[in-house]
């Protein structure tokens, strides 16, 4: 393999591992954001779950 033709490789694998890079960036910063929202709709739900246990606490020692 000639010098040129070893410089282009190298800068087409260079090009392939960015792209592969950011892809996966990308993919693990949508992860994130997935995990996140879950995360809030699971505290609300915990939230929601606990005022209902407090209410229930609360009647019944009014009984």
């Amino acid at each position: 393999m000639n010098s040129k033709c070893a410089k282009e490789v190298k800068i087409a694998v260079e090009n392939a591992l960015l792209k592969r890079d950011k892809e996966w960036e990308r993919k693990t910063l949508e992860r994130d954001k997935e995990w996140e929202q879950k995360n809030l709709e699971r505290d609300k739900e915990i939230d929601m779950l606990k005022e209902k246990i407090n209410k229930l606490v609360d009647n019944s020692f009014e009984m």
